[in-house]
């Protein structure tokens, strides 16, 4: 009897101390939220969920060293799970897909779960390994104790108060321990000695009782994939989470978006409301559309499941959510609110393709400028003069150029999603000194530098010495001026 007075009470203060510990951030993207929750039995079941913008981190305490196993199980939309252990101070400590086993000392510890990709709802336990329980248990364990040799006598005066402690967790389960101390009415012969913390000397038995409190139903939006190009499409789903066994017999989504960035289409009802489902839809118009669904021939939405799905157009870049505002009926002519998270979903231009052959004898530059006249991008021929240059739709202009040599200039338009080919050009060798014109001024500069290797412009046939095989080819282009036309093929 004293000894089950010593355990319950280390488990009260461990429950007590667990549930005022405050949570340190953990790291995660600069733009995800991260949710703090708690873990507060083995071997329970618990619900959350996850995607690109919303991260939970779970915070359990230990009492003695534990070799555990966490795991992650996904339960609705695309979600691949990553199950991250933390310190106290969160510092990772290890990291896997789905679930992570390890050995920790006594203390305080976080459990984050992520997205490694996708997104949607999922089941989280903790158990210990090799070991299985029949029902939950505390997760703050109690001590191991042995009874040592008789070390001193007392007489320890009657417990005459009643206390109660009610311990709130702000995402787990709620535990109301009550306990009555019963007048102490033996002599202590022995000194009880915890393997996991201090002497106790117990005076008192401490029976404990704990209530588990049902997850929040919530309804979460879900887009797949995230992000699309123009023209390009995504599936919509709405998924119902937590349901009560008791049931939904109608639910009623008012959901928004932006109509400048997506369009929304072709509604199919999902089956978390039975086979055959009544479902009615008002809109879409003007970024807003309500979906309403009743089980048919008295079926009720009793599981977690998709109530419905629809498609998604990418009309132009940008970002857009849909955020839907859900009411539920359980028979009793009454509707009542339940939360619901927000898809988040991204539409990007695509890109296009420009390429083409240039040909000299030195290495050429194309340079691709947007409208303003402004740099957009660049690259170096390959050894045989065929080059590709990326980005996105829209009107450019491009230039090929060559120390020595007249440029080359063209003003292609590029194609979101295909490729633009510019004609095979050759530039012209001979504009030493960069005016656009073969010229006596250009075959002086060869002159002036005979049998020299600078400057670099003068050697043309880029042999490393300026002399008359530069000389011929610039006679072959005497009188030429540029930038040469260089047309789209």
């Amino acid at each position: 009897m004293k000894l089950n007075a010593l355990l319950r009470f280390s488990i009260l203060m461990a429950l007590l101390v667990s549930g005022f510990s405050a949570a340190s951030p953990a790291k995660a993207a600069p733009s995800s939220d991260i949710i703090d929750r708690t873990l507060t039995y083995w071997d329970a079941t618990y619900t959350g969920y996850v995607d690109s913008n919303r991260f939970e981190k779970w915070q359990f305490v230990f009492g003695q060293t534990y070799t555990f196993t966490i795991t992650a199980i996904p339960s609705s939309g695309d979600l691949i799970p990553v199950v991250r252990v933390l310190d106290q101070n969160s510092n990772e400590i290890t990291a896997q897909n789905g679930a992570v086993t390890s050995t920790q000392p006594a203390g305080t510890y976080y459990v984050q779960i992520e997205p490694f990709s996708g997104s949607g709802t999922y089941n989280l336990t903790i158990r210990q390994t090799n070991s299985s329980t029949a029902t939950p248990t505390p997760i703050v364990p109690t001590a191991t104790s042995t009874s040592v040799a008789p070390t001193f006598t007392s007489t320890p005066s009657p417990a005459t108060a009643t206390p109660t402690s009610i311990v709130t967790s702000t995402a787990g389960p709620s535990l109301t321990p009550t306990f009555t101390p019963a007048p102490a009415t033996a002599t202590p012969t022995s000194v009880v000695t915890s393997t996991a913390g201090p002497t106790f000397t117990p005076t008192a038995t401490i029976p404990v009782t704990a209530t588990v409190t049902p997850v929040t139903p919530f309804v979460s939006v879900v887009a797949s994939p995230v992000s699309i190009n123009v023209n390009g499409t995504s599936t919509g789903s709405v998924i119902l989470n937590n349901t009560p066994a008791s049931g939904y017999t109608s639910a009623e989504f008012t959901c928004t978006y932006d109509p400048t960035i997506i369009q929304i289409s072709n509604f199919v009802a999902g089956s978390v409301f039975g086979p055959s489902p009544v479902m009615v839809v008002n809109g879409p118009a003007g970024g807003t559309f309500i979906v309403a669904i009743a089980g048919s021939n008295g079926n009720k939405a009793t599981t977690p499941g998709t109530a419905f799905t629809f498609d998604i157009l990418g009309l132009q870049a940008g970002s857009a959510n849909i955020q839907c505002v859900v009411r539920v009926s359980d028979g009793s002519d009454t509707l009542f609110s339940i939360p619901s998270t927000t898809a988040n979903l991204t539409v990007t231009t695509p890109q296009g393709n420009l390429n083409g052959q240039v040909l000299a004898s030195k290495p050429v530059t194309v340079s691709l400028y947007n409208p303003d006249t402004t740099l957009n991008t660049s690259a170096v021929v390959n050894p045989d003069g065929t080059f590709n240059l990326t980005a996105l739709g829209g009107n450019y202009t491009v230039v090929a150029s060559a120390a020595g040599y007249l440029s080359a200039q063209g003003s292609p338009t590029i194609v979101g999603g295909s490729t633009t080919t510019m004609q095979t050009v050759i530039l012209l060798a001979g504009d030493i000194d960069g005016n656009n014109t073969i010229d006596q001024f250009d075959a002086m500069s060869i002159g002036m530098n005979y049998n020299l290797a600078a400057p670099a412009a003068a050697d043309l046939n880029n042999d490393g010495t300026i002399n008359i095989l530069d000389l011929e080819l610039l006679a072959g282009n005497y009188g030429q001026s540029g930038a040469l036309a260089w047309a789209v093929q």
